[in-house]
């Protein structure tokens, strides 16, 4: 199973990139944010410092606000979830700060690559208690559906389940 994600660069088609390290989690975990600007973007505003980051549930309840350094068109984020996370999907919004001077004299396709969003889900895994070899052993699944039905063969050493 996959649980990091290739990085994503920005370049002339895609000039703004936001991204998490994986797309689901848990209440409590550690949220890594990352994001990459093209150069022909940050050379055509005369500069790019830093980035305004927002993720917010469904509801529009702000999970975490922050302000980011740009270094050599990277940025990067890290939080944490508190253990009473809502589950859900989340909105991450990042948004290049730009003089507001500069913004209105952009073009319509450059303003509108000053900014990216991307989503992720929080979901609280589901456990069952499975017997193998006369050990009592945890399973845990994380899925944005929901999970149920466990069975375990243990002569073929397969586990199935319904969602």
């Amino acid at each position: 199973m996959k649980i990091a994600y290739e990085k994503l660069s920005a370049d002339s088609d895609n000039t703004f990139t936001v991204q998490t390290e994986r797309h689901l989690y848990k209440p409590g975990d550690g949220v890594k944010i990352e994001g990459t600007i093209w150069s022909g973007l940050i050379a055509a505003v005369g500069g790019i410092n830093t980035v305004s980051i927002q993720v917010a549930d469904n509801n529009g309840n702000i999970a975490y606000n922050g302000i980011e350094h740009v270094s050599n068109g990277e940025y990067s984020a890290t939080f944490e979830l508190p253990p009473d996370t809502k589950n859900g999907a989340y909105t991450l919004q990042a948004k290049a700060d730009v003089n507001a001077d500069v913004l209105n004299s952009l073009t319509l396709k450059m303003q509108t690559g000053l900014d990216s969003t991307t989503k992720f889900v929080v979901v609280s895994p589901n456990a069952w208690e499975v017997k193998a070899g006369g050990k009592d052993f945890e399973v845990s699944v994380e899925s944005s559906s929901d999970a149920s039905d466990l069975k375990f063969d243990e002569q073929a050493k397969k586990l199935s389940l319904s969602v």
